[in-house]
């Protein structure tokens, strides 16, 4: 080995360039070239305005699929080694030559199928063998008039649209133990998330849980809960068995980040059923106790126009919606709660289009009046897996009261307003010592002053209804059928 003659040459050593990995035994360089699209197309990959270069084994073939391959960062050396060896003497040891071409910083990797090509391949009539149709299908040039004049074409389905994925996927999926491969349903492979709460589905028959996780002890200590405030969340279940997350964030005080830690320690969360997005005590079975009808959920959705949408915030922007409460003139006038508010007063809009609340939460005295009519189920008598132990259509009446009451609600609003705009203007013009002329925009007549007093009929949800000195948007109100 020391008698090997290495001569080495770096003379190019600051050249940059950009390795290819063609896949494919190159006898030809001009035709490689051309399957890549050319020169030009070569330049825009290597300059960055083409972020993929592409392989095509028939350039000439519309229906061929490109081979793509993506650029990898691959620092090295582009090395040229040359062998002499001398015929003469085959015992005397080799020369070899190492040029250095350059240095390279990304190397195009072609690492996607290239398992399927589409051929417009059709059979001869006349000697049976197979040709290849293309210049059939595909005019030759702009010019080309009588590919629009030929009656009798090849019968050939190409696909218009190749795979938009070219990459291999190694996913391996999990396989059920109990699955007999009898069904067809595929499953998910795993649990939602859930912050860690134990969430249940609503059922007669199967037991709820008793007990939290162990789990869920540790975590709290990761989390930094203290014990002081996990005791202000335990009395409140203490208290009142089932709660939404907006009222155990109102009445305990806390954060959402800490309070997402410790309901799973105190109670369950049903998916569905009557007490659905509720959070059940552990221990705590609302099937075998009547009184959990105050505690079952009450989905209010409402759709209205311009008259409530002026006021009532969007659903979707619930999470932004803090700020934009602040921005809002006159807070105090208005009869809507503020966005953390977890009850729903008499005389008082909705805080959002959607909400769920318990039936206890709707502060309405009807509504409470009609939930302690409602007759003591006979012994041993079970609730309804749909409508709890609430009878069938109390919801639709609970909704058509509520509406009622929003409708009385906005009367009184936009007549407030309307008597304060007016006292507002009244002030205006005692104030101004110099009366306006006759001809200017401030000046009303005394006719458009009797206008302004006469009686405007509205029309709520249909009725007719006579508002004295009120001018209102026409608003609606629509049950949770109508949505």
């Amino acid at each position: 080995m020391s008698d090997t003659h290495v001569e080495m040459d770096t003379k190019y050593v600051s050249k940059e360039l950009a390795v290819v990995e063609y896949p494919g035994n190159v006898q030809n360089v001009d035709k490689m070239l051309k399957t890549m699209g050319g020169i030009t197309t070569i330049s825009q990959v290597f300059s960055g305005e083409i972020k993929r270069l592409e392989v095509r084994y028939k350039p000439d073939n519309e229906f061929c699929k490109s081979l793509a391959g993506d650029a990898q960062a691959n620092f090295g050396l582009v090395l040229k080694i040359k062998i002499r060896r001398s015929k003469r003497n085959p015992d005397e040891p080799p020369k070899y030559s190492v040029q250095v071409l350059g240095h390279t910083k990304k190397t195009y990797v072609f690492d996607s199928l290239a398992d399927y090509t589409f051929l417009p391949i059709v059979k001869d009539k006349e000697t049976g063998e197979a040709r290849c149709a293309h210049q059939e299908l595909v005019p030759k040039n702009v010019v080309d008039i009588d590919y629009f004049s030929r009656e009798s074409l090849p019968p050939l389905c190409v696909p218009f649209q190749f795979a938009r994925s070219d990459n291999i996927h190694t996913n391996l999926h999990r396989i059920d133990p109990k699955d007999d491969g009898t069904s067809d349903i595929l499953g998910v492979l795993q649990k939602p998330y859930y912050d860690g709460r134990e969430v249940i589905a609503f059922s007669l028959t199967e037991p709820f849980p008793m007990h939290p996780d162990p789990a869920v002890a540790k975590r709290m200590k990761v989390k930094y809960v203290s014990d002081e405030q996990l005791q202000i969340v335990k009395k409140l279940f203490d208290e009142i068995p089932c709660w939404t997350r907006v009222g155990l964030l109102y009445e305990s005080g806390l954060s959402h980040d800490k309070l997402k830690h410790i309901t799973p320690s105190v109670a369950y969360l049903f998916s569905n059923g009557p007490w659905r997005t509720m959070y059940t005590r552990y221990g705590y079975d609302p099937r075998k106790d009547f009184n959990s009808r105050y505690y079952q959920t009450f989905d209010l959705r409402l759709r209205y126009r311009t008259g409530m949408a002026e006021l009532v915030p969007n659903a979707q922007k619930c999470g932004a919606r803090g700020k934009d409460w602040e921005r809002r003139p006159n807070e105090s006038d208005i009869p809507v709660p503020g966005p953390d508010y977890p009850y729903l007063e008499e005389g008082k809009l909705p805080r959002s289009r959607q909400w769920i609340l318990r039936y206890c939460d709707l502060r309405i005295n009807k509504v409470k009046e009609m939930l302690d009519k409602i007759p003591t189920p006979l012994a041993g008598a079970t609730c309804n897996e749909k409508t709890g132990w609430l009878p069938p259509g109390f919801d639709v009446q609970v909704r058509q009261i509520i509406n009622n009451s929003f409708k009385e609600t906005m009367r009184e609003y936009y007549k407030n307003r309307k008597v304060q705009e007016n006292s507002m203007e009244d002030d205006e013009y005692i104030s101004d010592d110099i009366e306006p002329d006759k001809d200017s925009d401030e000046y009303d007549d005394d006719d458009g002053a009797e206008e302004d007093q006469e009686d405007i009929e509205l029309d709520l949800d249909g009725d007719a209804v006579e508002v004295n000195s009120l001018k209102m948007e026409h608003m609606q109100v629509y049950d949770e059928e109508d949505l």
